[in-house]
């Protein structure tokens, strides 16, 4: 799974990213997993994403289990109101 996420306060990036470095860290469902601030070196040019992350899963199953865990739960708490875009797409491995 990948994500790029658009915040409504890029002052909060950091915020996001300590949040997806904890799930990734607490969720076992998570076989691997990598989140990075944007340098937002283009941001006068294009749309910018403020982060990105990637999770890998061992299956569809483990990314189903992750979709309703607590652990994914608690971070979409902090995270969802802190967005103005995202967008995600998963792919197998």
């Amino acid at each position: 799974m990948v994500c790029f996420g658009r915040l409504t306060d890029p002052s909060r990036v950091d915020d996001v990213v300590t949040a997806f470095r904890r799930l990734i860290e607490d969720e076992p469902l998570i076989r691997h997993g990598e989140v990075r601030a944007g340098l937002r070196l283009a941001e006068d040019l294009v749309a910018h994403a403020h982060y990105s992350w990637a999770l890998d899963f061992d299956d569809e199953s483990a990314w189903r289990a992750y979709m309703v865990s607590p652990h994914h739960a608690k971070c979409a708490a902090l995270v969802t109101p802190l967005l103005d875009s995202s967008i995600l797409t998963e792919y197998a491995v």
